[in-house]
């Protein structure tokens, strides 16, 4: 794993993994009010119903929410979650389940396809969860131990 500071929507990468709840509203879309899950709402069309209804159907787990395309590249963006409620902390468990989950995915495409597949992330749980990056960090250690793992440090301009 390494660690870069920039935007997450600029950094070169395959896939982007965006931290989300488990909550969705009455009209079935997720809850994707704040912080890198907006953005995704802005930037993605209907990523909010597709999230929404794997929600209803599978529960809380890592899953591609869209695609968005930068210049000649497109990136997979993918639900991480790091919370049940948008309002409540992260949950180290959840983390460290998110991180297993993605851990494993990207194995079987590089396993499957022999794709070494950039995957980029924000410091988990970080933000709006709460979470410090020093009890973190070792977390994300321990499941991305590749250098196909980017954690961003998000930089205002």
């Amino acid at each position: 794993m390494i660690e870069i500071t920039g935007d997450i929507w600029e950094i070169e990468s395959d896939w982007i993994c965006i931290p989300t709840n488990a909550e969705y509203k009455m009209d079935g879309k997720a809850v994707m009010g704040a912080g890198l899950a907006r953005q995704a709402r802005e930037k993605i069309p209907n990523c909010d119903s597709i999230l929404g209804h794997w929600l209803r159907k599978h529960g809380n787990h890592v899953v591609p929410i869209g695609v968005h395309h930068v210049t000649q590249r497109r990136q997979v963006v993918l639900a991480f979650p790091t919370k049940m409620a948008w309002r409540d902390p992260s949950p180290l468990g959840l983390i460290q389940q998110s991180c297993n989950e993605l851990r494993v995915l990207w194995q079987a495409v590089l396993q499957s396809k022999g794709i070494r597949t950039k995957v980029s992330l924000p410091r988990i749980g970080c933000g709006l969860g709460g979470a410090s990056w020093e009890e973190i960090k070792p977390i994300a250690e321990r499941h991305f131990n590749d250098p196909s793992f980017q954690i961003i440090n998000y930089a205002q301009a």
